[in-house]
């Protein structure tokens, strides 16, 4: 009877779904906080750029260093679309995490309505198996006393009829 209205496998289940929304959470944090290094970085970058000048140097120096400073630039808008990037990333995870928590707290609902409809029926069946047990056991009785009446009867028909044929 535990067995049957067990629910240890559907805990299991949600335990494991419970599990897989916190690791969700924990790589939306990751991603939320690498998308913020990310900008750090790229505002460091980008501030670097500013505040050099161009060294007062001309020629194939000068070449050199505005390919470094452009490059450095580019380096900046690439870490802030990375950083733009990973805070979308976070968000699909979050808001995927929130889908999977209402789906999960919707079926969780709906289980445990259906468990106490299933030990509901599970007892009602019991009770009913008990009450036919007992109810086949008293006409077994009966039987056997109606038995035991129509063989007692007949020993006295004959034990009468023998008195009255003698």
């Amino acid at each position: 009877g535990a067995e049957f209205c067990s629910t240890q496998g559907f805990e299991t289940l949600l335990t494991r779904m419970k599990e897989g929304s916190n690791m969700c959470k924990e790589l939306e944090d990751f991603l939320k906080h690498r998308a913020k290094a990310e900008e750090e970085y790229s505002k460091t970058l980008q501030k670097m750029v500013k505040s050099t000048g161009d060294g007062g140097e001309i020629g194939i120096l000068r070449n050199a260093w505005d390919t470094v400073r452009k490059e450095t630039d580019h380096l900046a808008t690439v870490h802030t679309t990375m950083s733009q990037s990973l805070l979308k990333e976070a968000e699909d995870i979050r808001g995927f995490r929130k889908l999977q928590e209402q789906h999960r707290k919707e079926i969780e609902e709906d289980n445990m309505k259906y468990t106490r409809l299933k030990r509901d029926l599970y007892k009602k069946t019991m009770d009913a198996k008990r009450s036919y047990e007992q109810h086949r056991k008293e006409i077994e009785e009966d039987n056997m006393k109606y038995t035991r009446l129509k063989r007692d009867l007949y020993k006295k028909t004959m034990d009468a009829k023998r008195s009255y044929e003698q």
